[in-house]
């Protein structure tokens, strides 16, 4: 298997640093396990649907607070042409994007 090395900003070629993977919670030895396909997954199951909705409630609300993981994949707002561009600001904007999403309105 591939290793990290730090010499080696981005092992598995999916335009992603390894170090924003490893702290954005996707890894950086699996092409297909990026930060791209992890917006809105705040679970990181590989799967954006109701429990996300139901974490990013929580986590807008105050009831838990967000580790770093589910910070970034919960800051997709505002969306820039259809991308998100993380503002690093959590609210009730980004839990909005995530509904769209596993309603199937948005793909980002």
């Amino acid at each position: 298997g591939q290793d990290l090395h730090p010499a080696l900003a981005d092992t598995d070629g999916d335009d992603y640093h390894d170090n924003v993977e490893i702290n954005g919670g996707t890894d950086p030895l699996d092409a297909d396990s990026n930060l791209a396909t992890a917006d809105g997954d705040i679970n990181s199951d590989g799967l954006v649907n109701t429990v996300d909705l139901l974490i990013a409630v929580q986590i807008i609300t105050g009831q838990i607070t967000p580790n770093p993981s589910q910070f970034t994949h919960l800051d997709v707002a505002p969306l820039v042409a259809g991308v998100p561009a993380p503002d690093g600001n959590i609210g009730v904007s980004d839990l909005l994007q995530v509904m769209r999403k596993v309603l199937g309105l948005t793909s980002f």
